[in-house]
């Protein structure tokens, strides 16, 4: 896995597109890793070694895969910029704002580029509680960042706003859109549907006016 990239683990088994046709993989069950990184949603995983076979690394990097066992479910589509997780340890137990945790909004680069030194990243990261959602900055980012959250269909509410992160509390089973504006705005929607521990991604939606 290249460094500095988001990781999560989980049990799956994938099924890929290859050449119109189907492929599943029973070794993608042994130890995969699914990767959050800036846009989209990677899938790795080692198929054993098995004489004379040696040990292989298989990635689906920046394509379309799919999965489904009973611990995690999901999706991607990389050309439409869509896809989900189901999670069957819940939401929280992947969600804490950390480097597994989806971006809002990240941005990296090197304070003197010339020579690659000064490696900085800011990030707006999804943090989700067993009874509210919230945010956690790394570094800082612009003020033009806007994070907005709807529970239920109801009002549009501030979740990152003017640089500051709001809490907006849930109850088990509320379905919570979440929408970012702004320069480095990753996901222009994410859905966490609280019932179902199912989180869905969009990489292009249109920002609510209320």
């Amino acid at each position: 896995m290249l460094p500095y990239l988001k990781r999560m683990a989980v049990l799956v088994v994938c099924a890929t597109a290859t050449a119109g046709a189907q492929v599943q993989d029973p070794a993608a069950c042994e130890k995969p890793e699914i990767t959050i990184y800036s846009n989209s949603i990677w899938l790795e995983y080692t198929i054993p070694a098995q004489f004379p076979a040696p040990a292989k690394n298989v990635f689906h990097i920046q394509e379309d895969w799919s999965l489904a066992c009973p611990t995690i479910s999901g999706e991607w589509h990389q050309a439409a910029g869509e896809g989900f997780l189901r999670y069957g340890d819940g939401l929280t137990a992947h969600f804490n704002g950390g480097s597994d945790s989806p971006s809002f909004f990240y941005s990296s680069g090197y304070k003197y580029p010339s020579i690659k030194e000064g490696f900085f990243f800011n990030a707006v990261n999804l943090v989700v509680d067993a009874n509210a959602i919230s945010a956690r900055t790394v570094s800082w980012y612009g003020t033009d960042a806007v994070v907005a959250a709807r529970v239920n269909g109801g009002a549009l509410q501030p979740l990152y706003f003017d640089g500051k992160v709001s809490s907006i509390p849930y109850t088990r089973g509320d379905v919570i859109e979440l929408y970012s504006k702004g320069i480095g705005a990753q996901w222009g929607q994410i859905t966490l549907d609280t019932g179902t521990d199912t989180v869905r991604f969009k990489r292009k939606a249109a920002f609510p006016a209320s």
